[in-house]
């Protein structure tokens, strides 16, 4: 789990290499599940995903992977918000197996 570039008013961490986070953010979807598996090493997809990132941690800090080598699947949200009351709308993500929101 990363925790992402969430404020403005969050340090400033200088990162050696493109930001899993940032790049992630820049495909302008809220909520996206990216299954890596599938992933082709020679694939421009998979020349990517296998490129040194950084993924930020603990807000401050960062490390340093190569996302293909480092997960099956990424799922990717936006904002995070706090608990909703028990009789609010649910949604349902509409993949087999997930749980309802």
């Amino acid at each position: 789990m990363s925790a992402g570039h969430t404020k403005q008013s969050s340090p400033t961490v200088h990162e050696p290499a493109a930001s899993l986070d940032d790049e992630l953010g820049a495909v302008g979807t809220a909520l996206f599940l990216l299954d890596l598996r599938a992933a082709t090493l020679f694939s421009l997809a998979g020349k990517w995903l296998t490129a040194p990132k950084t993924l930020t941690a603990n807000i401050d800090s960062f490390l340093v992977l190569r996302p293909l080598q480092s997960f099956d699947v990424i799922f990717y949200v936006e904002q995070l918000t706090p608990r909703r009351a028990p009789n609010q709308r649910r949604i349902h993500l509409g993949f087999p197996g997930c749980a309802w929101l």
